[in-house]
């Protein structure tokens, strides 16, 4: 595939409905955990940095492989007509920053953060403040 946006058709059996593992994050909420991964990423929507904790606890999923349990974000960057990549003060990523007094993304890693769950059209998914 030239491109990773494109699918590929593919000759399968499909059983019909499955029981799917269903992950519980209420053991996970609230907890005080630390940043250890800040990555900027390239999607087809534009830039973004990712942000994870450490790791929290594991899970095994439909297949029996397990899991890493982790909170995360993700914040938008823009790009300027320059061509800079960045934040304004306004974005979701410039409040977060503001809020934890600091200045750059270098500054995320080992920060302390309280994990939280945000709700999404597909579930319940673990983040942080």
């Amino acid at each position: 595939m030239e491109n990773e946006n494109e699918m590929q058709e593919v000759k399968i059996k499909v059983k019909g409905e499955i029981e799917l593992v269903k992950f519980d994050i209420e053991p996970y909420l609230g907890k005080k955990v630390k940043i250890e991964n800040v990555k900027t990423m390239k999607s087809q929507f534009g830039y973004c940095v990712k942000l994870e904790t450490e790791k929290l606890g594991e899970w095994e999923d439909t297949k029996g492989d397990i899991k890493e349990v982790r909170a995360n974000r993700i914040f938008s960057l823009q790009e300027d007509k320059e061509g800079n990549i960045g934040w304004g003060e306004k974005t979701q990523l410039g409040l977060f920053l503001k809020k934890h007094k600091i200045n750059s993304l270098d500054e995320l890693k080992g920060l302390e953060v309280i994990t939280q769950s945000v709700t999404k059209k597909d579930g319940d998914f673990l983040r942080f403040n």
